[in-house]
């Protein structure tokens, strides 16, 4: 019986140790993934992760303004330049928003 009793001691800390490295890996996973996604946010927006967040926030302003659908119409430019500027404009603006929620934690 108390045989019994310390493989069954051994078997709860083999899961414990197993149970401990899937929790290690998860996070790590998450790291990655977390730190995957900044990246392509700073190259979305065209900036690098030694900016300041005001200097990040001008280099987003300029980019926001150059692709803004309203001042590409006002150029004259043609419809499908346009529609390609609306879908830029809008992937600057998920970027930007997305880092300003990372900033904000």
């Amino acid at each position: 019986q108390i045989m019994q009793l310390s493989c069954f001691i051994y078997l709860i800390i083999i899961l414990m140790i197993a149970v401990g490295g899937i929790n290690m890996i998860t996070a790590l996973l998450v790291t990655i993934l977390d730190k995957t996604k900044l990246i392509a946010i700073l190259k979305i927006l065209g900036v690098n992760r030694n900016m300041s967040f005001q200097e990040i926030r001008k280099v987003y302003l300029k980019k926001r303004k150059e692709f803004h659908p309203d001042m590409l119409i006002s150029k004259g430019l043609p419809e499908e330049l346009i529609e390609k500027a609306k879908s830029k404009f809008i992937e600057i603006q998920e970027a930007y928003e997305e880092l300003e929620k990372k900033q904000k934690k």
